[in-house]
């Protein structure tokens, strides 16, 4: 690791809310980096009410010239934390972290790498080992059903209508393409999910997203993580209305109406066959309705799921 803050080349923003169970492990991650690059580490809490800041203070104080720390003094459910440090950031690159996520060796270099050796590339990502119960059960890759979709090298278009393809802690991106006050202005109508908006925002005027096929970080899903079981419909139906916000405000950022059409149906028809696995029938035909309000479908499996929408039982035995 190299630390002076002179020309830095990444900064690494680890993002930390009632992480004192797994900081320490991802701030480590970091440090272990071997790299041939100045980066600075900022850790930005959004007012723990646990341990997380003593720990945080801990690492500041043994490697001052590396670690700092930016504290929000009330919570913010996530929309201060990230943007505060964006702006507090000095590199040409900036890497997120989430508290509970891991780096993996080799991360920062190739990340880096890539960037530096494609310039129409305005963030890169890679594939993450889903992480539960201290057990790895599969790869972010893997789960992904539309991967087959997504080139290399994918542009706003892709993100908008297959949803959204990546992990943020696995994501790595040219910092003057991240608009603070625009990010900002549009998280006041997003609850949860922020990362899939700014990850549109990325590859605005024809930026690419670049994919590395190599499982360079670990992604943890726990009790206290937003993509854990508990109170699943609820979590869905609010990550359901923020991907569609996410969606409709793309315009901002150059996606045509066709292009946001055939998102919207992917993402109701998504949710829709999501609750078609939970058994939850009234749930499911709310939504797979809102996904031909386009009078658009998605696929041929979409028509056939809408046609049959009335046949519950049979298409939850059908497909689950």
């Amino acid at each position: 690791m190299e630390g002076n803050k002179s020309n830095l080349k990444l900064s690494v923003l680890i993002v930390a809310y009632n992480s004192e169970r797994f900081i320490r492990e991802a701030i480590d991650s970091v440090l272990n980096q071997d790299v041939d690059f100045k980066f600075e580490v900022i850790i930005g809490d959004d007012a723990s009410t646990d341990g997380t800041r003593k720990i945080i203070e801990q690492y500041v104080e043994r490697y001052p010239s590396l670690v700092s720390k930016c504290y929000q003094y009330k919570n913010s459910n996530g929309r201060n934390n990230y943007p505060s440090l964006i702006e507090r950031s000095k590199g040409e690159y900036i890497a997120r972290l989430d508290a509970d996520d891991l780096f993996y060796p080799g991360k920062l270099k190739d990340c880096v790498n890539y960037l530096d050796c494609h310039e129409d590339v305005g963030f890169v990502y890679h594939d993450m080992e889903i992480i539960e119960k201290d057990l790895v059960s599969s790869t972010f890759f893997s789960k992904f059903y539309n991967q087959k979709f997504v080139p290399e090298k994918a542009n706003i278009d892709h993100l908008v209508k297959y949803g959204n393809f990546l992990v943020h802690s696995s994501k790595v991106f040219r910092k003057k393409l991240f608009d603070v006050d625009d990010f900002r202005l549009q998280s006041r109508q997003l609850n949860a999910i922020r990362d899939y908006y700014s990850h549109i925002q990325n590859c605005r005027d024809g930026w690419k997203a670049g994919r590395i096929d190599k499982v360079l970080g670990g992604y943890r899903i726990h009790p206290h993580s937003r993509t854990s079981k508990n109170n699943i419909v609820t979590r869905r139906l609010g990550s359901l209305q923020d991907i569609v916000t996410s969606i409709n405000l793309s315009t901002n950022c150059g996606a045509n109406n066709e292009t946001i059409k055939q998102g919207l149906s992917h993402a109701y028809f998504s949710a829709a066959m999501y609750f078609l696995c939970l058994g939850e029938e009234q749930f499911f035909l709310d939504a797979i309705d809102s996904s031909v309000d386009s009078h658009f479908f998605f696929s041929d499996k979409h028509q056939y799921v809408y046609e049959n929408r009335h046949l519950f039982q049979q298409l939850k035995k059908e497909f689950f």
